[in-house]
């Protein structure tokens, strides 16, 4: 039986188990799709300053897409940095790869956070 990946580990709600995988993955292949991983483990830990840390690496490699700047906006929120969060979100409305839906992950995070503080 193949040995399941950190993301599968991660879905199947074994967070320890998955955070060492994902860590080992990331240090064998430090690509975005890896990082973002991380962060979202991280996530879901609570370790919101180590996610932030380690989606801000991410929003650093190619290809810029509106997933990892929504999942970075994600963390500065929960992290309290709102500020920081719609400005990621911002950033991300230009990125060149979207998911399926076209990238609409990040209007619908912009318009979530106006109807906050409305």
């Amino acid at each position: 039986m193949p040995r399941k990946s950190g993301w599968e580990v991660l879905q199947s709600g074994d967070l320890t188990t998955a955070l060492k995988l994902l860590q080992g993955e990331d240090k064998r292949d430090s690509c975005i799709r890896s990082l973002v991983n991380l962060g979202i483990c991280y996530l879901m830990l609570g370790e919101t300053d180590l996610a932030r840390k380690t989606f801000d690496i991410a929003l650093q490699l190619p290809p810029r897409s509106s997933g990892t700047h929504s999942m970075a906006g994600i963390a500065s929120w929960i992290a309290n940095e709102r500020t920081d969060a719609v400005r990621v979100w911002y950033d991300g409305l230009d990125a060149p790869y979207r998911d399926a839906a076209g990238g609409i992950e990040l209007p619908l995070l912009r318009f979530a956070n106006l109807q906050c503080f409305q």
